[in-house]
């Protein structure tokens, strides 16, 4: 059987119309077409690192961003990426996501050549197939799992295949999420103290027998939020029925009004007046949209400088080369360089491009973390100019490259704020060498 581990996670669902009281085990009213699992929260340590983890290894994309918080999408599953609170200390315990692929000894791999990582030496059996359990920049735990008991659709890349969450009492957590939520048992037979639950068109949501677990409400302690969205009268009749209490937390993600409760296990809950199509609402230059092709940036290669007094600025940028430039920044001053940068603008596999920028000293000491590259993915583009934008970060929140002549360019630099004090900007001419 697969090793359950505790992840803290928001699972998110959606539903138009809602059951009785859960707790009390009513019937959903026939007329209700039932809730939809589409993914999971999970609080982070470092969210600009655990972005790209999820992108680069996992196969996410961003849909939306927001301070403290970024909605990545998997094949029509959903991650809620938020900061954690200075109180959550450690990983994140609770509910968990299971992964497919197809390969998995091509995946491990190419993960341990990126540094992921893995906690099993080897892949171990379980009654589906071959799994190991990994670890996301923050500490939060998951399991890929490759299916040798039957053949699933192509995964050439890891896909969500469902999602656990551990109850010391089956019977109570079916009362719960069948009686009143709408789920379904897909069957019996499925693995031993485990009842996979199934909604259309959703990724499913299985539950596991676990004698140890107990209810955990600490507020110190991540704990799991399952997501629901529903009718403001379906959310207000819980309410008043006990269920769910107000909430006006900051770290809400792209919702702004929720009401809290807990399953009989002590998952959250987080009740959403947001249709699901809110939630699959792309920002500004994601991969829904057409990205303009590298070679639009040729422009920009070649080197350019700026003086001022006893400083001098001088970025270099590569022609494009395959799915990438690479660029260096050089700032001196009094004859002594203090800070280098070393800069790069990448098409991703989903056809996104990306600028990404790490910081370094003189005797080239980076100033981030190993895995806390500065990210920005491209939010608009025209011909002589094109930002990168990041809206999880505040210092700095976007960087603007535009071409004012034909060998000028201003490099801004700004905040959350365009118009504040915090905004920098560079003015560079191209060095012409003979």
């Amino acid at each position: 059987m697969l090793r359950y581990f505790g992840l803290s996670a928001f699972l998110i669902v959606s539903s138009s119309t809602l059951a009785n009281d859960p707790i009390a085990g009513a019937s959903v009213a026939e007329s209700a077409p039932g809730v939809q699992v589409f993914g999971m929260e999970l609080p982070v340590r470092s969210l600009d690192a655990t972005v790209e983890f999820y992108r680069s290894q996992l196969g996410f994309a961003p849909i939306q961003f927001g301070p403290g918080w970024s909605l990545l999408g998997n094949d029509g599953a959903r991650l809620l990426l938020r900061k954690a609170r200075l109180s959550e200390t450690g990983p994140a315990i609770g509910a968990y996501v299971n992964y497919r692929v197809d390969d998995l000894n091509g995946t491990l791999d190419q993960w341990d050549s990126a540094g992921v990582q893995i906690l099993d030496v080897e892949p171990h059996t379980i009654a589906i197939g071959r799994a190991v359990t990994f670890e996301d920049p923050s500490g939060n735990r998951a399991n890929l799992i490759e299916i040798t008991a039957w053949k699933p659709p192509p995964a050439p890349r890891p896909k969500v295949f469902n999602i656990g969450m551990r109850f010391a009492d089956l019977s109570t957590a079916e009362r719960f999420y069948c009686g009143g939520l709408g789920f379904a048992v897909s069957s019996r037979d499925y693995l031993p103290r485990t009842l996979p639950l199934a909604l259309s068109g959703t990724s499913p949501l299985t539950l596991h027998h676990d004698g140890s677990v107990k209810h955990n409400a600490a507020p110190d302690v991540p704990g799991s939020l399952l997501l629901l969205s529903a009718p403001m009268a379906a959310i207000e009749r819980w309410t008043a029925l006990g269920t769910l209490e107000g909430d006006s937390s900051p770290d809400a993600g792209p919702w702004t009004q929720s009401r809290m409760g807990r399953d009989p296990a002590g998952h959250g809950l987080r009740f959403l007046e947001a249709p699901l199509a809110d939630l699959a609402t792309p920002f500004p230059g994601s991969p829904t949209e057409r990205a303009p092709a590298l070679s639009q940036f040729d422009w920009l290669a070649g080197t350019w400088r700026a003086e001022d007094n006893d400083a001098q600025l001088e970025e270099t940028w590569s022609e494009p080369h395959g799915d990438q430039m690479l660029g260096m920044f050089r700032w001196s001053r009094g004859g002594k360089v203090w800070l280098n940068e070393l800069m790069s603008i990448t098409v991703e596999s989903d056809g996104k491009l990306v600028f990404r920028l790490r910081h370094f000293d003189r005797a080239m000491v980076p100033w981030e973390e190993k895995q806390d590259a500065f990210y920005y993915p491209l939010a608009r583009f025209s011909g002589d100019e094109f930002i990168f934008e990041n809206p999880a970060r505040d210092k700095p929140r976007r960087f603007i490259y535009r071409r004012t002549a034909q060998d000028e360019l201003l490099i801004r630099i700004e905040g959350p704020d365009s118009s504040s004090g915090e905004s920098l900007e560079h003015k560079l001419r191209r060095v012409r060498r003979d």
